[in-house]
């Protein structure tokens, strides 16, 4: 649908059909009732705030060592990837599949390797929950960078290729 809003509207829909000030009022004090909130006494309030703030930053730090790791795990898969690209599936790949002249370019792209044993994850054997079981088999692959705003690299996407590079898997 093309409807819009935040969770206080949801709940001002659900409970009322219409959201308008005095829906989004009613549905801002049912959750104030049905959390408790409005019984609350000062003390348990700021100390609900103050786990909320420690829940908050826990969480941000969390996300921050993620984000982190995820980045490490591109830089290294990047940089395992030969940078020379001449000669390999990926040349022919470009040439070939993609139709891409790369004597033409004058400026060729630093953010693209090739990798001629990368794993391709899609096949490796899976449990019934969905969680793998072992590395899947490996298959020639084009890494390409992908950076931020600040020029990081933050992943990679691989392109996995036929051995002969005239193809995708």
């Amino acid at each position: 649908s093309d409807d819009t809003g935040d969770v206080i509207d949801l709940v001002a829909y659900c409970r009322d059909g219409v959201v308008d000030q005095n829906s989004r009022m009613r549905a801002l004090a049912w959750a104030e009732d049905r959390y408790g909130i409005r019984s609350m006494s000062e003390e348990d309030k700021r100390a609900a705030s103050a786990k909320a703030a420690a829940r908050r930053d826990l969480l941000e730090k969390q996300a921050a060592k993620t984000r982190m790791a995820s980045s490490e795990r591109a830089r290294k898969m990047f940089y395992a990837g030969q940078p020379d690209i001449a000669g390999t599936a990926a040349e022919t790949y470009l040439r070939q599949g993609r139709g891409i002249d790369l004597d033409a370019i004058t400026h060729p792209t630093s953010a693209i390797r090739f990798m001629p044993r990368a794993e391709y994850w899609p096949l490796a054997v899976r449990d019934q929950a969905g969680r793998r079981l072992g590395p899947g088999p490996t298959a020639p692959a084009m890494i390409c960078a992908m950076r931020n705003f600040q020029g990081h690299l933050q992943a990679c996407h691989l392109t996995f290729l036929d051995l002969d590079g005239g193809g995708k898997i």
